[in-house]
């Protein structure tokens, strides 16, 4: 997850949590059509959902001390600081106890933060603890991803063995008898195994069904309130909020809370109908009366995908498009004249994009007949196909269409998916801070070096770093903005791998635009690596 947007978001992913229904064997039951509402409605209903629901929490014994420690800095409270830390030793460096920051470099693939933040922002949201539901009988238990996962750094917050899971009759699970099973990014689910038999499981049901004014009811852990129940109406559906990134969810106003998260949305059949995910939270983080739920429809694919297979199954290309904001300085760039279109910023090698030639810089304008106008509805329009699926594309390169079958391959695991994220690419940083003293000089107002220093980098880590950028210079009005560190990989689709290549190219391109003074060309084009990504960056080739 980008931290940058995660920060600004107005909807803060909270650790929701709700309760699902179980039927006993042989029960007669209403259909939600006959039900008519009283007093005891939601009473019968909680009896049956609750058995199959469960309490998570990740480094239990630590996560009390935090809460602790927080609780004490409220009562305390400090004036604001903000700290900018850095790798290896960020966490040392942050005004921590000793043990929390232990806790934090304990865990798996955990980065410092590389950027300012203040203490209270590095603990704006709860650790490890929400809701799940019993999928299978024989111990699979389904939750949200972001419940196992840092919700700033996306990161495993766990190891093997940290995880204790508490069943509703009381019984806790914990060490070897809770094994992590599988997890998908991008509907925010995840699957745990208990070493358990003969368990209650929900029910399912069907999502599509719902209208606006459906009662619901939710149950599970917010605020660490063990088997809370609230109840609500379906306020909308097939909500596309930016936290969600690729689920259209349901929308309700049934009272949900930091714990929430994993948890099932029942309806008056007893018949889990959404996963609990998101709220729109007050300052506070508490809810203000809309939440959000994963549809079932979307939820039980995935959770017997991830159960059965690993992974998802659907479709996978293997590429990283551009970021919504930077497509109308690409289109440009390119002479791309249509209205909608999507960027391709990343294609990973080995992967079919790459075997059906989509490349870098292309802008995909349709895909199966269909007009593309989003990253989403990409997404949503590759993910609709089986592996082995024939996808057709329509294409923007060097000033015309073309069109290109992709076949599609299977949905990676999430360990290669971070592996992809993250290609190869040691961290600038460190280096980034020993500035150089002296004003970058030359029109573009950027100082660049050879990266990486050392004498047997292999031609694809090689680029140049940003060492500094003059403050009112070309550089530093870039879209979107470059930073100190950030390793120029290409500059106007050209590979760069050192400050030669970088000047050489720069000084074509500005005669170049001296010379024609056209709108196409009065911008430089780079593919920049920051951390574990790479963006497109337009830089302006004069003053706006």
């Amino acid at each position: 997850m980008n931290i940058k947007r995660v920060l600004t978001l107005a909807m803060a992913i909270v650790l929701l949590g709700v309760v699902v229904v179980v039927l006993p064997t042989g029960a007669q039951t209403k259909t939600r059509s006959d039900q008519v509402l009283t007093r005891d409605t939601f009473k019968d209903l909680a009896k049956q959902v609750k058995p199959a629901v469960v309490s998570i929490k990740i480094n239990a014994e630590t996560l009390e001390k935090i809460e602790q420690w927080r609780r004490e800095r409220q009562a305390h409270p400090r004036t604001p600081r903000q700290q900018r830390v850095t790798p290896p030793e960020g966490w040392d460096e942050l005004d921590l106890p000793d043990w929390l920051k232990e806790f934090f470099k304990g865990m798996p693939n955990m980065p410092a933060p590389s950027f300012p933040f203040s203490d209270e922002e590095l603990f704006r949201y709860p650790y490890g603890a929400g809701t799940g539901m019993i999928a299978r009988s024989d111990g699979y238990i389904l939750t949200n991803r972001h419940v196992l996962y840092h919700p700033l750094f996306g990161d495993k917050m766990f190891k093997e063995g940290q995880i204790t899971v508490v069943l509703a009759d009381g019984r806790k699970f914990t060490g070897d008898q809770v094994k992590f099973v599988a997890a998908d990014q991008l509907t925010d689910l995840a699957v745990l195994k208990i070493d358990a038999k003969n368990l209650p499981t929900v029910k399912w049901g069907d999502s599509d069904n719902l209208e606006v004014g459906d009662w619901v009811m939710a149950v599970g852990d917010p605020l660490e309130l063990t088997g809370s129940v609230s109840q609500g109406i379906i306020s909308g559906t097939g909500r596309e909020i930016e936290i969600a990134g690729y689920s259209k969810l349901l929308q309700t106003d049934a009272v949900i809370n930091p714990g929430n998260s994993g948890g099932p949305l029942v309806n008056l059949d007893g018949e889990v109908v959404g996963v609990n995910m998101a709220i729109v939270a007050s300052s506070e983080r508490l809810w203000s009366g809309v939440g959000f739920a994963i549809p079932s429809s979307i939820a039980q694919r995935i959770a017997e995908d991830l159960i059965e297979h690993g992974h998802p199954v659907r479709g996978y290309i293997g590429i990283r498009m551009t970021d919504p904001d930077e497509f109308p300085a690409l289109a440009s760039h390119e002479g791309y004249e249509g209205k909608n279109g999507v960027g391709v910023v990343e294609v990973y090698e080995g992967y079919p994009a790459a075997k059906a030639d989509l490349r870098p810089y292309d802008i995909i304008v349709g895909i199966d007949g269909t007009d593309v106008e989003s990253n989403v509805q990409v997404q949503r329009l590759i993910t609709a196909h089986r592996p082995g699926d024939k996808i057709e594309f329509k294409i923007f390169r060097d000033g015309k269409t073309q069109n290109l079958t992709v076949t599609a391959a299977d949905w990676p695991t999430e360990e290669k998916l971070l592996a992809l994220a993250g290609q190869k690419r040691e961290s600038p940083i460190e280096k980034a801070r020993e500035l150089e003293k002296a004003q970058p000089k030359g029109r573009l107002g950027l100082t660049v070096e050879n990266y990486p220093d050392k004498p047997d980098a292999s031609d694809e880590e090689k680029g140049v770093v940003i060492r500094e950028i003059r403050p009112g210079s070309l550089a530093a009005s870039a879209q979107p903005a470059l930073r100190v560190g950030d390793v120029i990989l290409e500059v106007e689709k050209q590979r760069v791998r050192t400050a030669d290549d970088f000047k050489k190219i720069v000084s074509t391109r500005l005669a170049k635009f001296d010379k024609s003074r056209k709108k196409d060309e009065a911008t430089l084009l780079l593919r920049v690596q920051r951390g574990e990504q790479t963006r497109l960056v337009f830089l302006p080739l004069e003053s706006q």
